[in-house]
């Protein structure tokens, strides 16, 4: 026998003698040594470290601030419009690695901004005050806090629990949520309303709503949709939910594209409308052109046409906001794209 048919014969008798768990602990040893070596070999993405997000961030609100204390054009404004816009998309960006006390603080900075720049706009551009049509209803109240009891295992889907502030339970009313809100927001239980989510949110639920259309800027996390009825929803969202809901047309802006699940008759389209005269795109730089067409069925996994969702019909775009809301959407200078305008940075429907 050569040396090196001894050496493994030795190596052989060696292992067999080694007890199970000797072998499991040495294995494990192994493995341990080998996630050390890959963690410290590990490269960090610089764009995703919130040490370099506060060093390009910190200040530029304030910065922006002042700009609007001493503007004194509407040319300025626009500009300061803009900036504002861009600090909110920032905070949109980065919320997937910062933690949640850097995105409360990274959002008041923002909106620290916003409210300067609004301030500066009604000084130099101020306009006449839209009055509600008659019979319209603008609900300016104080949180509603719904307290969640209950544990269905539809709530369970959407992740619902605690306290979480939002409407729920009304019929025929134009809702606009407040900008001192927490920026998780819920919806649930509404028939026949309207309802404005003006300012950035981190996410947003819509929990058995009912002939409904809710219009919704960025949401820098995810926004579930359960249990829905003959609804229109407007949302910029990370990701779209969508479970057992009919009849609803989605029109979405997003990083990926829809998940429905036991659905049926849910059109989607292009986002198309502007807050301010700001696109999808500049309120959220994670928006994937065209990604709302990218709608993944979990309950439909052939390759032959989904009976489940289809894109709009151009016949069936609506370039108007719900007549008994129209007063509120022009106030939050909301305006829905014609479709002669649906080039700018949006999948052409078909």
């Amino acid at each position: 026998m050569s040396a090196l048919d001894e050496a493994a014969a030795n190596a052989a008798a060696k292992k067999q003698s080694m007890s199970f768990a000797e072998r499991m602990a040495a294995r494990d040893k192994a493995r341990k040594a080998k996630w050390a070596k890959a963690r410290a070999e590990k490269t960090v993405d610089a764009d995703e470290d919130p040490a370099v997000f506060w060093q390009k961030f910190g200040g530029e609100s304030d910065k922006v601030a002042k700009r609007a204390e001493a503007a004194s054009t509407e040319a300025e404004v626009k500009q300061l419009e803009q900036d504002a816009a861009t600090l909110r998309s920032k905070v949109s960006d980065a919320a997937a690695y910062l933690t949640q006390y850097d995105i409360k603080r990274a959002t008041a900075e923002a909106d620290q901004a916003t409210n300067a720049v609004k301030e500066a706009k009604e000084r130099i551009c101020p306009r006449e005050k839209y009055a509600f049509a008659e019979g319209t209803v603008h609900v300016e109240k104080g949180v509603e806090k719904i307290k969640f009891a209950d544990r269905q295992k539809e709530m369970s889907k959407v992740s619902v629990g605690g306290e979480i502030p939002g409407f729920r339970n009304e019929v025929g009313k134009v809702l606009v949520v407040d900008e001192t809100w927490s920026t998780q927001v819920h919806l649930e239980d509404l028939k026949d309303c309207v309802v404005f989510a003006p300012y950035p949110l981190q996410t947003l639920r819509l929990v058995r709503l009912e002939n409904c259309h809710v219009f919704s800027r960025v949401i820098a996390g995810p926004c579930y949709v359960h249990n829905c009825v003959g609804c229109v929803f407007r949302v910029v969202p990370r990701q779209l939910r969508i479970h057992d809901t009919t009849d609803t047309t989605f029109h979405v802006a997003s990083a990926s594209g829809p998940i429905i699940e036991a659905c049926d008759d849910c059109r989607f389209a292009a986002y198309a409308c502007t807050w301010s005269g700001i696109h999808a795109e500049q309120m959220a730089t994670f928006v994937k052109t065209g990604a709302w067409k990218d709608v993944q069925d979990f309950k439909w996994l052939k390759t032959a046409a989904n009976p489940h969702w289809r894109e709009l019909d151009r016949v069936d775009y609506a370039t108007k906001v719900p007549e008994q809301a129209a007063s509120v959407a022009a106030e939050q200078e909301l305006v829905l794209l014609p479709l002669a305008e649906l080039g700018h940075g949006f999948t052409a429907m078909s």
